[in-house]
C-alpha cells in the first residue's frame, strides 16, 4: 500500500509539473516552462528507476531467509535462488501466483514507460517553441540568430530516448491488437468469458472474486488503452525526429558555401550530436505510419472505443503528413 500510495503521489507531482510547464508557456516565459518540463521529466524518470529496483529487489527478498533482504548474501542466494526456481519451472511450470504478480508488475513498469516518454516529448516540445520564439535560457534576443539553436541538442537526446522507450512496444502494440481483432471476429469476448463463469458453479463465482481475478480484469480493461499509447507516442517520436533532422539539414543546406556541396551531401549531414539522423527518422515514420495504419485497422475490427480509435486515425494522417513532406 506505501508502495502504491508513494507512486500514485509520485504521478501527481510529475502531472502537476507538467500542467504548470504548459500555463508557462501560455505565458510566454520560456526559460521557466522549460525548467518545469525538465523537473517532470526527471520526476518521470524517478518513477520508473523507484519500480525496477522494487522489482529487483523484490525478486531477491523472496530468496533470502525470513523474506529479510541481505545484501552480502546477493551473489550466493541469487545464484540457488534462481537455479532452483528454474528448475521447479522447468518441471511444474510457473505458479498461477507467480505468472499474475509478473503480468501486473510488467504492466506497471510499461505504464511508467510511456509515461516517461510522454514526458520526454513534452519537454522537446517546449524546447522547440521556446527556440522558435527566439529566447533560450542564455537569454537570447529575438534578433539573435543562434536562437533557433537553443536547445537542439537537448531535444535530441530527448527524442532519442523516446524513441527506443517506444519503439519495441509500438511494434508489439500492433500485433496484439491485431489478436484482439481476430478474437473479437472469433467472438472470443470477455461477455462470454463471464457467462462461462457465471455457468461454472459457486467455486468459480468464488474465484473470479480472487485478487488474482481482479488483476486478470484490470489487465484486460487497460491493455488495449496502453497499446494505443504506445502507437500514438512511438508516431510523435519518429515526427520530432524527423522535423529536428529537417531542421538540421535547412541549416547545413543555407550554410554550406561549398560549390562541391550537394543536396545528398547536406541530407546525410543531418545529423544532431549522433542522435538523430535524417534517414533514420525517415525510417522511424515510416514504420509508425505502417504499425498505426495496422492497429486503426485493428481497432475497428474490435469496436474499440471511438477515442481510440480517434487517436490512432489521427496520429496515422500526421504520420503520413510528415513522409509526404520529407520526400517533396
Amino acid at each position: 500500500v506505501g508502495a502504491a500510495a508513494a507512486a500514485a503521489h509520485g504521478g501527481a507531482v510529475a502531472s502537476a509539473a507538467e500542467a504548470h510547464a504548459a500555463s508557462l508557456a501560455q505565458l510566454g516565459r520560456w526559460d521557466e516552462a522549460v525548467s518545469a518540463s525538465k523537473r517532470a521529466v526527471e520526476l518521470h524518470e524517478a518513477r520508473f528507476l523507484t519500480a525496477a529496483e522494487e522489482t529487483v529487489r523484490g525478486e531477491r527478498r523472496e530468496g533470502t531467509p525470513f523474506g529479510v533482504y541481505f545484501p552480502s548474501l546477493d551473489t550466493s542466494v541469487a545464484a540457488i535462488v534462481a537455479f532452483a526456481s528454474a528448475a521447479t519451472a522447468a518441471v511444474t511450470g510457473p505458479g498461477e501466483k507467480e505468472i499474475e504478480t509478473d503480468k501486473s508488475s510488467s504492466a506497471g513498469r510499461e505504464n511508467l514507460r510511456l509515461q516517461l516518454a510522454a514526458s520526454r516529448l513534452k519537454c522537446a516540445d517546449v524546447m522547440a517553441r521556446a527556440a522558435r520564439s527566439g529566447t533560450s535560457r542564455s537569454g537570447m534576443s529575438h534578433r539573435d540568430k543562434k536562437a533557433p539553436d537553443a536547445f537542439r541538442g537537448e531535444r535530441a537526446v530527448l527524442i532519442s530516448d523516446a524513441l527506443k522507450e517506444t519503439q519495441r512496444a509500438a511494434e508489439s502494440a500492433a500485433g496484439s491488437l491485431a489478436r484482439l481483432a481476430v478474437s473479437r471476429q472469433e467472438n472470443v469476448s470477455t461477455s462470454d468469458e463471464r457467462t462461462r463463469v457465471a455457468s461454472s458453479g459457486v467455486d468459480d463465482h468464488l474465484k473470479a472474486r480472487t485478487v488474482a481475478a481482479s488483476l486478470r480484469r484490470r489487465e484486460s480493461a487497460e491493455a488495449p488503452e496502453r497499446h494505443v499509447a504506445a502507437l500514438v507516442l512511438f508516431g510523435r517520436a519518429a515526427r520530432g525526429a524527423l522535423a529536428l533532422a529537417e531542421e538540421s539539414r535547412e541549416e547545413n543546406v543555407a550554410s554550406s558555401t561549398s560549390f562541391l556541396s550537394s543536396e545528398p551531401d547536406a541530407a546525410r549531414r543531418a545529423d544532431v550530436d549522433g542522435l538523430v539522423s535524417l534517414l533514420d527518422a525517415t525510417f522511424h515514420v515510416g514504420d509508425a505510419a505502417e504499425w498505426l495504419a495496422a492497429g486503426a485497422r485493428a481497432a475497428a475490427l474490435a469496436e474499440m472505443d471511438e477515442k481510440h480509435r480517434r487517436a490512432l486515425r489521427g496520429e496515422l494522417r500526421e504520420c503520413r503528413a510528415a513522409l509526404a513532406k520529407a520526400r517533396a
